[in-house]
């Protein structure tokens, strides 16, 4: 005997009528008589009484029908809570720097929704600093940055059980409009690059402090630079240098489309290594939780398709 023996008996209870019941459920009279029979086999009891009105339940019946009702209503919010449970929508919360976040982290959210319908990606974001910050503050437990890591941020993760993960390198260009006298270079000097009037990012930003850093190398600094602008916002400084109003050191991922379409120039810079990493931040205990185990594995393999 199983659930659907007892579900069928308290269906014709409730009728009073085997094929009102069979109706009901969508099964023929003889499987409904057939379903009453072996529970009445079961039991070895009479269950059910037929008079000419149909069906009444006998004494040891109604018992049943009692009884069968509460096991019935628990199999059906079993099922119920199953069927939620499929259909509920896990969230997993990231903060990631802005050229990663805008540029190449959409590609990979596609594909982790195709493969997980369930589970849902919600984005913030904002500069390295902030995804620092807000991980620190528990605001999100997964992290994406850019830029180079300082001694301090790495002792502070170590303290907080925050793994860090490397996840790419990309170079930084100088980006120009593609219009002379940048259109006929084919790269510049550090001295020529001195000269130019320079856009920037504002402080916290992974960009600006691998600028920062590959400076430093040089024993420069920003305030060796040309800086003309200091903008917030990737896609403005894209917006400007279309607009012939500077150039800029961006990273490649964030100017394919201007590139492809020869509407910005990138220019190597002689003697200046502009790397550019990519790095993934979490809290040790997220890989003990379904959807961002999943997401993570998915970022830190070859498939993770970065637009």
């Amino acid at each position: 005997m199983d659930y659907s023996h007892l579900y069928t008996f308290c269906t014709v209870v409730e009728e009073g009528s085997i094929s009102k019941a069979a109706r009901k459920l969508f099964v023929t009279q003889p499987a409904v008589s057939v379903k009453i029979q072996e529970l009445e086999d079961y039991y070895q009891v009479k269950l059910l009484e037929r008079t000419n009105k149909g069906v009444i339940p006998t004494e040891v019946g109604l018992f049943v029908y009692n009884e069968g009702k509460r096991i019935v209503s628990m199999f059906i919010n079993i099922q119920k809570e199953i069927e939620r449970s499929r259909s509920l929508v896990d969230d997993i919360l990231v903060a990631a720097a802005s050229t990663i976040g805008n540029f190449g982290l959409p590609c990979t959210v596609f594909l982790f929704k195709e493969k997980y319908p369930n589970y849902r990606v919600l984005m913030e974001i904002c500069n390295s600093g902030d995804v620092i910050n807000r991980l620190l503050m528990r605001r999100v437990e997964v992290g994406l940055l850019e830029g180079p890591l300082q001694v301090s941020h790495k002792e502070r993760f170590a303290r907080e059980e925050i793994f860090s993960r490397w996840i790419m390198r990309n170079k930084l260009f100088l980006v120009a409009p593609n219009v002379e006298p940048y259109r006929s270079m084919t790269e510049l000097s550090l001295e020529e690059l001195i000269k130019l009037p320079l856009i920037i990012r504002e402080p916290g930003s992974g960009t600006r402090a691998s600028l920062e850093q590959a400076l430093l190398e040089q024993n420069l600094s920003l305030q060796d630079m040309n800086v003309t602008m200091e903008l917030s916002s990737i896609n403005a400084i894209i917006s400007a240098i279309t607009s012939n109003n500077g150039v800029a050191l961006l990273p490649k991922m964030a100017v394919r489309k201007e590139l492809r379409y020869k509407i910005l120039k990138a220019l190597p810079v002689q003697d200046l290594t502009l790397n550019h990493d990519y790095t993934l931040l979490y809290y040790s205990h997220v890989m003990k939780k379904q959807p961002y185990s999943a997401f993570i594995k998915l970022l830190t393999s070859k498939d993770r398709g970065f637009c």
